[in-house]
């Protein structure tokens, strides 16, 4: 894959105060409270937060109250952290990361960024939420896409006609869930309530059956 790609996480808004809302379903993962103290890395382009009781080096302590998490000032002034805009909100190996500014190739495999888990529910359907579509300007009900498959990988491209002419199957977006074939489940030994993960690349929405770290080529 291209090294001038550009990778996101799952877009969350800034709002007043330069607070972002974590994702619930993501802090339990990591055991990160909804309120309470955590442990962050502020470095220059990336908020790296885990749980107090992990063992990170450096590490300085913050707080979250009512699942919402402020951006350090000055952090957010050197990263252009606008209030009304999105930053960047991923799995990480040991924790969670905050990016504003998309990560590369190379940074995301430093990081080891994992991306967002999905499930894949009755009906062979994945929901991506809503801020990940609209990303995209794919509106996340009875938007069209076209989905382009690897081994491993489902990309999901809006469909634009004079961009795909030739394209024969397009596929809709219905309350911000999507369907994914049987055949490619299937080559992956995946079911239905087994996990895949999901983050943005420069082409639009990407569900891989790995990790987002392992899905590009640094070289």
């Amino acid at each position: 894959m291209d090294t001038s790609e550009k990778i996101i996480g799952l877009p969350i808004l800034i709002s007043a105060r330069h607070r972002v809302v974590l994702d619930q379903g993501l802090c339990r993962r990591y055991g990160i409270p909804e309120n309470g103290p955590v442990q962050a890395i502020i470095g220059s382009e990336t908020i790296s937060i885990f749980p107090v009781g992990a063992q990170i080096p450096a590490a300085e302590q913050k707080q979250v109250t009512i699942g919402r998490f402020n951006l350090p000032t000055r952090w957010a002034k050197q990263n252009h952290a606008e209030i009304g805009r999105y930053a960047f909100l991923s799995a990480t190996e040991q924790g969670l990361q905050i990016r504003v500014i998309p990560s590369t190739p190379q940074q995301c495999r430093q990081s080891r960024v994992l991306g967002i888990p999905i499930k894949i529910f009755k009906g062979n359907l994945i929901y991506i939420p809503k801020t990940f579509w609209k990303h995209f300007a794919i509106q996340p009900n009875h938007g069209q896409v076209i989905r382009e498959e690897t081994d491993n990988r489902l990309i999901f491209r809006k469909y634009r006609p004079e961009q795909f002419p030739d394209v024969k199957k397009v596929l809709l977006v219905y309350r911000s869930s999507i369907h994914v074939q049987l055949e490619w489940m299937s080559k992956n030994e995946l079911n239905v309530g087994d996990t895949v993960w999901l983050f943005g690349t420069s082409d639009g929405p990407m569900v891989s059956t790995r990790p987002a770290y392992e899905n590009f080529d640094c070289r």
